[in-house]
C-alpha cells in the first residue's frame, strides 16, 4: 500500500525542513532539544 500526502511531503521532507529549522533557532539562541536519530536503536532507562 502506497501513502498518500496530500500535501507532497513525505516524512523524510518534513524531518529535514524541521532540522533546517531548529538549526535556525539554534543560531538565534533559542534552547532546542536533541531530537532521538531514528536510526539508533532506543534504550532503555535503568
Amino acid at each position: 500500500m502506497t501513502a498518500h500526502y496530500p500535501d507532497g511531503l513525505t516524512p523524510e521532507d518534513i524531518t529535514a525542513l524541521q532540522r533546517a529549522v531548529d538549526d535556525e533557532l539554534r543560531s538565534e539562541g533559542y534552547p532546542v532539544p536533541d531530537w532521538p536519530d531514528p536510526d539508533e536503536p532506543e534504550t532503555e532507562a535503568a
